[in-house]
């Protein structure tokens, strides 16, 4: 293996030089006398042969892509002198089954193990206080986790695409929660936000298909509520004031969800797809239906718009077949381009006295519409109607 000398007495493994063992064995001292104190940055990377590992107990650190793309090590330990595993340290080292990370350890890095697709357990330092970018992303045997109560911040993407992760225990000392840490985490059928979580990144548990406890509701303690997988049932908890943008697309199971009055905006596309949604309430003060919202809900059967909504925005209500009617408080001045388009079953509509703008295409192939009323401000219809080929009487006041 090749050194390189500290110039201190010490030393780091550089690379695999003309070494052609499987089982690798680092030992204390290096043949010029120094101790070993680390692997150095990409000192192993892409050594497809090597299956084991043993590191001396003078290490001191675990460098940078150090065993990226090790694909036949199958173990290794790492010493209690450890402090520090640095970014993408085992990334994609798919045959590793299973790791201990000692106490000793205050930081693991960015992607440190991310694609170990074998990795079914690991058992964390109790001493870290966070979980980085991608750490342990598409670690998809990974069916449990226990992380430390030490730990503040799970970072974004940080258990993306676990796929075989059954249940996960965070503890009262996280207050930060990434965008998309455990996306796609299909198999989570069990999780606890504490009470002192105050920020849930977007798509945090989108693609966790599974997720609802026993009574199908999942409840949520923070003050931005960004997503929260594809539930039957969702309560939002009084407290919350933001709902982040596409934060429910695409749960095509969600049947129900309430809402809390504290909610002074919902973003857009929240709730793109979600077909199994049959009806919802909007609080009072939300001041926008914003684009996309309630794009394909085929489900949605009834929705009660409150007066504080003074904008329906492109696409809103798009493909929503199942709506039959909707009312539309006098306090909206706007419905935006093909905001109503496809909605098949929408049989009438009262138009608000107080707009003045509908957008091109807003009532577009609604097949069943067969009386429309507008307002006296209503100034300009631009293509709004086209294909409502039941449509038989216009109502202007």
């Amino acid at each position: 293996m090749e050194y390189v000398s500290n110039g201190d007495g010490t030393c780091y493994v550089s690379g695999i030089g003309t070494c052609t063992d499987i089982e690798i064995v680092i030992p204390t001292i290096s043949p010029d006398g120094d101790t070993v104190i680390g692997i150095g940055d990409w000192a192993f990377q892409e050594c497809f042969e090597v299956t084991s590992i043993v590191l001396p107990d003078s290490l001191k650190r675990i460098g940078e892509r150090a065993f990226g793309c090790c694909y036949s090590l199958k173990s290794i330990t790492v010493p209690d002198s450890i402090t520090d595993i640095s970014d993408y340290a085992f990334e994609t080292c798919s045959g590793l089954i299973s790791v201990t990370i000692p106490d000793s350890v205050i930081s693991i890095g960015e992607g440190a193990f991310a694609g170990c697709e074998l990795l079914a357990s690991i058992t964390l330092s109790s001493n870290i206080t966070s979980i980085s970018k991608y750490a342990f992303a598409a670690c998809t045997s990974l069916t449990s986790i226990s992380i430390p109560g030490n730990v503040a911040i799970i970072d974004d993407w940080a258990f993306e695409g676990c796929s075989a992760l059954t249940s996960i225990a965070i503890p009262d000392s996280v207050i930060s929660i990434g965008k998309y840490a455990f996306s796609y985490c299909a198999g989570l059928t069990s999780l606890t936000i504490p009470e002192g979580v105050i920020s849930i990144g977007s798509a945090a548990f989108i693609g966790c298909e599974g997720l609802a406890d026993k009574n199908g509701f999942v409840i949520v303690r923070e003050t931005v509520y960004d997503y929260f997988g594809s539930d039957t049932s969702v309560i939002i908890p009084d407290g919350v004031i933001g709902i982040s943008d596409q934060a429910f697309e695409g749960c095509s199971n969600l049947t129900a969800i309430i809402i809390p009055d504290s909610v002074r905006s919902i973003g857009e596309g929240v709730f793109i797809d979600c077909s199994a949604l049959t009806s919802i309430t909007i609080p009072d003060g939300v001041p926008s239906i914003n684009d996309g919202i309630f794009w394909n809900c085929s489900g949605l059967i009834s929705i009660i718009i409150p007066d504080s909504v003074i904008n329906i925005g492109n696409e809103a209500f798009r493909g929503c077949s199942s709506l039959t009617s909707i009312t539309i408080p006098d306090g909206v001045t706007s419905i935006g381009d093909r905001a109503f388009r496809d909605c098949s079953n929408l049989t009438s509509i009262k138009l608000p006295s107080g707009l003045t703008s509908i957008g091109i295409g807003a009532f577009d192939s609604c097949t069943s519409l067969t009386h429309i009323t507008f307002p006296d401000g209503v100034t300009c219809i631009d293509q709004s109607f086209v294909h409502c080929t039941s449509l038989t009487s216009i109502t202007f006041e």
